[in-house]
């Protein structure tokens, strides 16, 4: 994969003509721009395609936490908007992610779309060893548990996480080197 492909721009700007400003200086040398919640609260859809009219691709970091049902029907939505990428949290269980994970491939095989590439959050960056334990309440290690979020990422059949760069080598070692790995 060309290095052009492996970084991505996080657009976490307020308003779409500052992320398009910021796309039209990066011009040739990035192909993919994040949008995240701030910017899709911002800008809606409608930012998705005008970064597509500039010939990018997109990964929608929205991190979809919800019933399985509405996740899909997001995930469904966001496939249609042909993103090049969007995550779920890993942590909205298997069934959450898999039942996300076959109805993107039902739909790009029925519609004949592109089928985006499907990324389940570990754990947040800004989560300490101490938040879990003392306000979620789980008792495993922080790397156990990304340990054990990506081993469910990759049982649901997502292409891979997001998470920390301190974990990627534990989570290659666990899940392959084939599971992609995007770190913020």
């Amino acid at each position: 994969m060309p290095w052009r492909e492996k970084l991505i721009i996080a657009l976490d700007v307020p308003d779409s003509e500052y992320a398009l400003e910021l796309v039209d200086k990066f011009g040739a040398q990035i192909e993919i721009y994040k949008v995240g919640l701030e910017l899709f609260t911002s800008a809606g859809p409608k930012i998705v395609q005008q970064i597509h009219k500039k010939k990018k691709k997109v990964f929608l970091d929205l991190k979809l936490h919800d019933i399985p049902a509405t996740v899909v029907k997001a995930a469904v939505a966001a496939t249609r908007l042909g993103v090049y990428m969007f995550n779920v949290h890993a942590s909205g269980g298997l069934d959450m992610m898999k039942m996300c994970k076959d109805s993107v491939v039902e739909l790009c095989l029925r519609e004949n779309l592109p089928k985006p590439k499907i990324l389940g959050v570990t754990v947040l960056t800004s989560m300490s060893q101490d938040v879990l334990k003392a306000e979620l309440g789980i008792q495993h290690s922080l790397n156990t548990h990304v340990r054990h979020l990506s081993a469910l990422a990759l049982k649901a059949g997502l292409d891979g996480v997001v998470a920390s760069g301190h974990e990627v080598a534990k989570i290659k070692s666990h899940c392959g080197n084939k599971f992609l790995i995007v770190t913020p």
